[in-house]
């Protein structure tokens, strides 16, 4: 080879040795761009499933203030239900009491304002045993109802906690008004 042979193998090789250096900087470039690229959709993927965990934490939430809002309509109308009966029962047995205080005293012996009494401390005796048994029969009704509830969905003392500040962080205790039915 001759001299002008051997400046063609330098200027290839210088040659090749640039297009490796552009090359490798492309591929820098591009490996950079890929990065970012697969760095915004994983972004986006995380917002996603964010987004997806408070919305399911807002269900979740809306869906035990409801139970927990039935629950308690429910109380209040057994609580009235029962009110009712134990009225009734009790009125009944003052009318029994009255009768047969009437029917035991004699005509001198009667008194209007101790029959009255009769009526009312017999009223007052069968209203509040009615009252207390029933309302003990509800309560434990509640007890049950409130332990069958899936304890992962339990609402907490705030039932807003739960998804404040874009947190689900529940703390799956029983609210202090149904732990106090128990």
């Amino acid at each position: 080879m001759g001299k002008r042979g051997r400046v063609l193998q330098q200027e290839n090789a210088s040659l090749r040795t640039k297009l490796g250096l552009i090359d490798t900087q492309e591929q820098g470039q591009i490996v950079s761009a890929q990065a970012v690229d697969i760095m915004n959709a994983a972004q986006r993927q995380v917002e996603l499933y964010w987004n997806e965990a408070q919305d399911h934490c807002r269900q979740m939430t809306d869906d035990a203030r409801g139970y927990y809002n039935g629950i308690i309509a429910q109380a209040k109308q057994q609580a009235e239900g029962i009110l009712e009966d134990a009225h009734r029962t009790a009125t009944a047995a003052g009318n029994m009491a009255a009768t047969a205080y009437r029917a035991a005293s004699t005509t001198d012996g009667y008194e209007a304002q101790k029959e009255r009494l009769e009526r009312e401390v017999a009223y007052l005796q069968t209203f509040s045993a009615a009252w207390r048994s029933q309302l003990r029969t509800l309560f434990q009704n509640l007890g049950e109802q409130v332990e069958q509830w899936p304890p992962g969905e339990l609402p907490g003392d705030d039932p807003d906690r739960a998804c404040r500040g874009g947190g689900c962080e529940g703390s799956g205790r029983l609210p202090a008004r149904i732990r106090r039915l128990r």
